[in-house]
C-alpha cells in the first residue's frame, strides 16, 4: 500500500468507523491494521485486527493480517494460532500458508512448515494459476536440503531461479547442493553467479571459501574467508573455517587468533567443524 493509500485510510477511518454495521467497522479497523503493519507498527495493526476480529470473529483477513504482524514480532506460537484460525475460513490463501511455515520454521518443526510450502505451491499453480512462487519454492527446496533429500531440493531451487533468475536465495541452496553432491566446479558457478548479483553477499564467500578449503586451494580459500570477515566481523563460522585454511598453509601462529575469536562468540564451534580426509562439510 502507498503512504497516499495509507493517509487515505486514516482521514477516511472516522467515517467508516461510523457505519452502521459490525462488518463496515470490521472492515475500516482491518484496512487500518494493513496501513499500520506496511509502516512496520505491529502492536498497533495487532489492536486494531483485534478490534476487527471482535466485530467479526469470522473475518479470515483480519486474523491472517493479526497473524502476520505477530509473525514479525517473531512470535512464533501467537502467529500459529491466528493463521490457523484465517486458513480454516479461507483454505485456499497461499500468503497464510507461507506465513504460519515461516512460524513453523522458528520452531523446527519442519514438517510443518513443509506441509505449509506445499499447500501455498498448489494453490498458486493450480487453483489461481499464477506465475511460480520464486520465494515459497526456494524456502520449501531449503527444507528438503535440510533434511538430506537433494534431488527435490535441486529442483525446487531450479524452479525458482527459472522464475527469478536474481534470487540469490534460490542460488544459494542449488549451490549447496552441489556441495553436498562434490560437485565442485558447479558449486563454484553458483556462488560467482551469486556474487555478481551481490558483491557483498558474505555467505557466498564462505560458501565458495569452503570449496576452495575442499579442492585444496587453500590460498584461495583463505581469501574468500578473508572477504567473508571484513564484511561479517563478528562471523565465528569464517574465523574457525580462516584458522583451518591458515594452519594448512603453515600459518600456524596467525590461526591462534582466529580460534580464540571464534570461541569467544560460540564456544566449541571450530572443534565441531574440524576437516576430515573429505575436508569441510557443508555449512547452511
Amino acid at each position: 500500500m502507498k503512504l497516499t493509500q495509507i493517509a487515505a485510510t486514516a482521514v477516511l477511518l472516522p467515517f467508516l468507523l461510523s457505519c452502521v454495521t459490525p462488518e463496515r467497522r470490521a472492515y475500516a479497523y482491518g484496512e487500518r491494521s494493513q496501513a499500520l503493519i506496511n509502516l512496520g507498527r505491529f502492536d498497533e495493526a495487532i489492536a486494531d485486527a483485534t478490534k476487527a476480529i471482535e466485530l467479526e470473529p469470522g473475518n479470515s483477513y483480519a486474523h491472517y493480517t493479526r497473524g502476520f504482524a505477530h509473525s514479525r514480532l517473531n512470535r512464533p506460537q501467537e502467529a500459529i494460532a491466528d493463521l490457523s484460525v484465517s486458513l480454516q475460513l479461507f483454505p485456499t490463501f497461499p500468503a497464510a500458508h507461507k506465513t504460519r511455515a515461516e512460524s513453523y520454521m522458528r520452531l523446527n518443526r519442519r514438517d510443518d512448515a513443509l506441509a505449509d510450502y506445499d499447500a501455498a505451491i498448489r494453490i498458486n499453480d493450480v487453483v489461481l494459476r499464477l506465475k511460480p512462487d520464486a520465494g515459497a519454492l526456494t524456502e520449501r527446496g531449503f527444507i528438503h536440503l535440510e533434511k538430506g533429500d537433494l534431488d527435490k531440493a535441486f529442483a525446487d531451487a531450479d524452479a525458482a531461479i527459472r522464475a527469478d533468475p536474481k534470487s540469490i536465495r534460490a542460488r544459494g541452496v542449488r549451490a549447496q547442493v552441489h556441495v553436498r553432491r562434490k560437485t565442485y566446479d558447479q558449486a563454484l558457478q553458483e556462488y560467482n553467479s551469486i556474487l555478481e548479483l551481490d558483491p557483498k553477499q558474505s555467505s557466498a564467500f564462505i560458501g565458495r571459501g569452503t570449496v576452495y578449503f575442499n579442492l585444496r586451494e587453500y590460498a584461495r580459500a583463505l581469501a574468500d574467508f578473508d572477504a567473508t570477515l571484513a564484511l561479517d566481523r563478528r562471523n565465528p563460522y569464517a574465523f574457525c573455517l580462516r584458522s583451518f585454511a591458515k594452519v594448512k598453509l603453515g600459518m600456524l601462529t596467525a590461526a591462534t587468533p582466529d580460534i580464540e575469536a571464534a570461541e569467544a562468540i560460540m564456544p566449541g564451534l571450530c572443534r565441531s567443524l574440524l576437516p576430515d580426509a573429505n575436508g569441510i562439510g557443508p555449512i547452511l
